[in-house]
């Protein structure tokens, strides 16, 4: 026998957004492509791999001599397929970022997206692969290129299909915009819950049990971050927090272990906008927990559930438009007719 509140909960409701929301949603999105992997990741990148390195990676021939065999075999993924150098050449940053910021301009504006994303695709994924291949590995931006290369799929595939009745280079339909936004917040979800799955799996499924242990995570990331800042260390964040763990095992457990289950329940973002706001919105706030506890920001990826889940424009707008169709609806009804009042005799 079903459980009627199971299924109301694991109903999905058709998703639709506005034109303006998502346009707007083009916008921030823009916005943290160029904070995240154009005017910060690119640096970034530049500044961990070593000058011959990146001759060796411009020129998988010619440069072994000015680097050295070693240099080109230390590169590993697509580093070592690609030659992915010229990304983090100095010389050529400004001129990357400008184009890129042009052609990010012109898909906020909904023209050839699967052109005008190609450039910041090509950026986020290559200097991701450079840090990597240089054992700075981090997932600080991983989620953002996955968001992208969704949407990037989504307007190649609906490029194809409609290359006959629609012009690669004029506007995708609105359908078609809609499918990018459902896609970026599929893949948002579909990104924690692999990563609560992955917690459970490489435990034994007793994660819960071993949160205990968290205690010295917690010392490594603030002292990490210490270090990565040149700040001085919390005492509270690195001697506090971690024997409130060790002293209070089970109020730990709650704690993290609630982190674990909005991981889990990543899949509702798509399983209605009403869902997708409170997901994202507790999502939110076990981030904004987890970096005052631990000093483990992610801020790209709650960049992204704003934009996406929670959708604060969007709200503001819907309630526009009901509050605007309610006035029209009233404005429609019949009025009773107003008689004036009989004097008597």
């Amino acid at each position: 026998m079903k459980s009627p509140w199971l299924t109301a909960l694991f109903r999905t409701r058709p998703m639709h957004w506005g034109s303006a929301e998502m346009l707007i949603m083009r916008l921030l999105f823009a916005a943290v492509l160029l904070w995240a992997g154009i005017f910060w990741e690119l640096p970034e990148a530049a500044a961990q791999v070593p000058k011959p390195e990146w001759l060796a990676m411009m020129d998988h021939g010619g440069a072994e001599t000015m680097a050295g065999p070693e240099s080109k075999s230390s590169a590993n993924g697509l580093a070592a397929v690609v030659p992915l150098g010229w990304m983090v050449d100095t010389a050529r940053s400004l001129v990357i970022q400008v184009l890129t910021g042009l052609t990010l301009i012109l898909y906020v504006a909904g023209m050839a997206p699967v052109l005008t994303l190609l450039p910041a695709l090509i950026l986020m994924t290559g200097t991701g692969a450079l840090r990597n291949s240089m054992g700075d590995i981090s997932h600080h931006t991983q989620l953002v290129a996955m968001v992208l290369l969704a949407q990037w799929i989504v307007y190649l595939t609906a490029a194809i299909r409609q290359r006959r009745e629609r012009p690669l280079w004029l506007r995708p339909a609105h359908q078609v915009q809609e499918q990018a936004v459902f896609w970026s917040l599929l893949t948002i979800g579909a990104g924690y819950f692999a990563s609560g799955i992955t917690k459970l799996e490489a435990t034994d499924f007793a994660w819960i049990q071993r949160v205990p242990s968290m205690a010295l995570q917690v010392m490594k990331a603030v002292w990490s971050a210490s270090y990565s800042k040149g700040e001085p260390v919390s005492g509270f964040k690195a001697v506090t927090v971690p024997g409130w763990i060790l002293t209070y095992p089970n109020a730990a457990r709650l704690f993290f272990g609630t982190g674990l289950l909005l991981e889990l329940l990543g899949p509702m973002l798509v399983m209605g906008r009403r869902r997708a706001f409170w997901t994202g919105l507790a999502i939110i706030v076990m981030h904004i927990g987890i970096s005052v506890v631990m000093d483990i920001e992610f801020r790209n990826h709650i960049f992204l559930l704003a934009i996406f889940a929670v959708n604060i424009p969007g709200l503001i707008l819907r309630s526009r438009r009901k509050a605007a169709a309610t006035t029209e609806a009233d404005g429609g009804k019949e009025q009773p007719l107003k008689t004036a009042p009989q004097s008597s005799a």
